[in-house]
């Protein structure tokens, strides 16, 4: 029997070790799929923080510039000069034109399209995602900035050289066919500008009302089954992890406690270490984020490129690890709290306990001290072994006649 019991007892040792190693991990994974797999939770990240003037333009200046690398034949007259201009817009020109095209409100919206279109999907059984973004508000508030807009644009182009000024005079204003990529002299300047304002609202009614995302994907439909199921088995794991690591907690105690100040203390001392432990993390989250995201690009190629991609990812990630780090700190509290109280309790019961025993064995000490007291005193055994002598004469008279019937 007391080699079982120590048996457990070194069970509940290792128990207790992994929980108080395991617990943080498990609550900050918990707190990441809180943010990463919550509608609501990834529209409150986006509005605080990706919807800025400055983060946004910042994408918008890399996505224009990704497009202005690729060869596109089909690209319209309007659109090449656009991209043209875009090129050379500075960093607070591409904040003027971002402001002009793509307002918060509208940008508000648009998310949380997209945002409910992926998470409806990671939901469904449906192959692909088919994210539907209504075009219209965009075309109509572009259509109405677009003097301004193409004002900006056409500016950021370099002057026109004589050859390009008369390629200008050649080609066809109107259409913009056959143009320079370049800012003319007056008085073509105020009719290209004129003209501007007119065709590319006239190219944007052309375009559909609906954006559909999703759809011809470059990923097989396999491949996006199999991603669905990925996200699927890494939401289960963040969600309920720790409720692993508490079951087995709950088996350390049982294993190790043998009293009800030994279950306070098993309990109590892993709660507080992994309460540190989630303190310390959250410490590393909200004061060395940057260098951690720096790390974790590195570690996947991503490295400190300007792409979209690494700037999303980036911005992300550093906004993401406060997200975490601010429910994190707050359970280290709680664990810290319960643990410590736990272990109180149990060092005060063990007074109480070790106090009463105090007083019982005093008790027992008097009564003992009273019992003997009130006893007669003891003879010694020497007394019980002399013969017993004759009381009188008469005594000696009876025994020396006979006896019997007859006598």
């Amino acid at each position: 029997m007391k080699a079982l019991s120590g048996l457990l007892k070194f069970i509940a040792i290792l128990i207790m070790i992994f929980v108080v190693l395991a617990l943080p991990f498990t609550l900050m994974g918990r707190n990441i799929a809180r943010v990463v797999f919550s509608p609501e939770a990834v529209k409150r990240l986006v509005e605080d923080h990706f919807l800025n003037v400055d983060t946004a333009a910042l994408v918008a200046e890399q996505l224009a510039k990704s497009a202005i690398r690729v060869e596109d034949p089909e690209r319209n007259p309007v659109e090449s000069l656009m991209l043209a201009g875009m090129a050379n817009l500075k960093a607070e020109q591409w904040v003027s034109l971002f402001q002009m095209m793509a307002p918060r409100p509208l940008l508000l919206e648009t998310s949380g399209q997209i945002i409910d279109g992926f998470y409806t999907w990671l939901d469904n059984d449906a192959a692909s995602p088919d994210i539907v973004i209504d075009a219209r508000p965009w075309k109509t508030n572009i259509s109405a900035n677009a003097l301004p807009v193409f004002e900006l644009v056409l500016n950021a182009l370099p002057q026109c050289t004589p050859d390009q000024f008369n390629q200008f005079l050649a080609g066809d204003l109107e259409t913009m066919q056959d143009l320079p990529l370049c800012k003319p002299p007056e008085p073509v300047y105020s009719t290209l500008l004129a003209y501007g304002a007119v065709v590319l609202p006239a190219q944007l009614q052309q375009a559909s009302d609906e954006m559909h995302l999703g759809q011809g994907a470059d990923a097989s439909q396999e491949e996006l089954l199999q991603m669905k199921q990925s996200l699927r088995r890494t939401r289960f794991f963040l969600r309920a992890g720790w409720m692993f690591v508490i079951v087995l907690y709950l088996v350390g105690i049982a294993f190790g406690a043998r009293s009800i100040v030994g279950a306070l203390n098993w309990a109590g001392i892993p709660l507080l270490l992994s309460g540190v432990g989630c303190l310390l993390l959250a410490l590393v989250l909200f004061f060395f984020s940057e260098a951690l995201v720096a790390a974790v690009l590195q570690v996947m190629t991503v490295g400190t490129g300007t792409t979209p991609a690494a700037v999303l990812l980036k911005a992300s990630l550093n906004e993401g690890a406060l997200y975490v780090a601010r429910p994190l700190l707050l359970q280290a509290a709680l664990l810290i709290l319960l643990g410590g109280g736990a272990v109180v309790v149990g060092v005060v019961l063990a007074q109480i306990q070790k106090q009463k025993m105090t007083r019982l064995a005093a008790m027992q000490s008097q009564q003992w001290q009273s019992l003997g007291a009130t006893l007669p005193p003891v003879q010694p055994p020497s007394a019980w072994q002399q013969p017993a002598s004759p009381s009188s004469p008469e005594e000696q008279d009876d025994k020396s006649r006979p006896s019997g019937m007859f006598g």
